[in-house]
């Protein structure tokens, strides 16, 4: 069963993925800041970690700089999420070192869950 860590403080989300992954056979993480999630990302090495952008404290993209700096995380995937709109977000995103990126609003749970997948079996 592949691991499946998701990273975002608001819990209605989390709620709706977390059931999602879970009703395709995944186990799930979950981390409601970012802190919290690189600590569990080092722990665990989960398949894949699901990264909202916008969080309080630490944002995603610092959780994503702090994982891809330590050894012990930086090949891990990572798939970028978030709803937020701004000028200049599409080339951060792309410097990011992120695997993937979707607006969270373009797909359901379940496309979710299949993008996921796929982005888990393309060995880079």
């Amino acid at each position: 069963m592949s691991e499946v860590l998701i990273i975002d403080d608001d819990l209605s989300q989390l709620d709706l993925f977390s059931t999602a992954f879970r009703q395709k056979e995944f186990s799930v993480l979950r981390a409601e800041s970012g802190e919290e999630g690189i600590t569990m990302a080092r722990e665990r090495q989960p398949a894949l970690i699901l990264l909202d952008i916008a969080m309080p404290g630490m944002d995603g993209m610092e959780v994503l700089k702090k994982l891809r700096a330590d050894p012990k995380t930086n090949s891990l995937k990572v798939l970028l999420m978030t709803n937020l709109t701004r000028p200049g977000l599409a080339e951060e995103v792309a410097l990011s070192g992120a695997n993937d990126f979707i607006m969270k609003t373009d797909l359901t749970p379940k496309e979710m869950v299949e993008r996921a997948k796929k982005l888990m079996t393309n060995v880079e």
